[in-house]
């Protein structure tokens, strides 16, 4: 979280929040949204490389900072489908959001189950 923010300051040249750096991306500022969207892409890499080291059944993230994978779902989910090993076993994931929202993965393209990915 301190990166982002920190590395968005830099760039805009003004003290920014976390929050304030994730809805300035969600608003369509460029500089913000790719922050967010390479933050969002490494946030995917971990999350493969995670299941690929512990092979879990399921991931769940959840988070102070969790709302990084709200903001920059699509980039996640591009992230995960481009690291991910398609023979490794499914691994089903979601994410618990701000306010206790939660999210599933989509489902998996080749008829696995409900928000499962390859990792």
């Amino acid at each position: 979280m301190t990166s982002i923010q920190t590395q968005t300051s830099l760039a805009l040249g003004r003290s920014t929040s976390y929050d304030q750096v994730l809805d300035l991306a969600t608003a369509g500022d460029p500089t913000a949204d790719r922050i967010v969207s390479n933050a969002a892409r490494a946030f995917g890499v971990l999350i493969v490389a995670v299941a690929n080291i512990a092979l879990p059944e399921r991931v769940l993230l959840t988070g102070e900072g969790i709302r990084l994978a709200e903001v920059g779902w699509d980039r996640l989910q591009d992230s995960i489908g481009e690291s991910r090993n398609p023979e490794e076993p499914l691994v089903a994931g979601m994410f618990a959001g701000p306010g206790g929202r939660q999210r599933q993965l989509p489902p998996d393209p080749h008829g696995g189950p409900g928000g499962a990915v390859r990792a």
